[in-house]
Formats: C-alpha cells, structure tokens, sequence
C-alpha cells in the first residue's frame, strides 16, 4: 500500500508512504547518492531518490525519510 498526501500551508510538504519493509537507520543517508540501491534483483541505476534529492536542493527545499505508520518507509518533501 502507498499512501501520498500533500498539505500546504506556509510551505508545501508531499508525503509519500508505504508498508513494505522500510529502510534500515544506517542506510537512510546513502540512498540520496547517485549509484546507492538497497536492492540488487531488481534492475536500476540507484540515480531516482538521488534526481529528487538535487531537484528538492535546487528549489531550497529539504527532503525526509523517516518510519511509516504503515510499518514500511516515509519520504517528505517539504518547499517554501
């Protein structure tokens, strides 16, 4: 399941969930790196979460992941 929500108020925050297995603490900063993939059986370049990460930097915005209340991974976008 994956849920997205989007508020805006002062900024604009997009969240967007999942209840897959999450993402381990220690490996959380890495996935922002060009090249980095916590998966090796499926195909990918390891470039998609670091693209976003340049883009959200380049709109002055940051870029979260946390845990889910779904059990899996949360990623929030926050702009201004």
């Amino acid at each position: 399941q994956v849920t997205v929500t989007i508020k805006q108020s002062q900024h604009l925050m997009l969240c967007i969930e999942d209840d897959g297995p999450g993402v381990p603490q220690e490996k959380r900063q890495a996935l922002f790196e060009r090249g980095t993939r916590l998966d090796t059986y499926q195909d990918g370049h390891g470039v998609g979460l670091a693209i976003v990460a340049e883009l959200v930097q380049s709109y002055s915005g940051t870029l979260e992941i946390d845990d889910s209340d779904l059990g899996g991974a949360r990623f929030t976008v926050y702009l201004s």
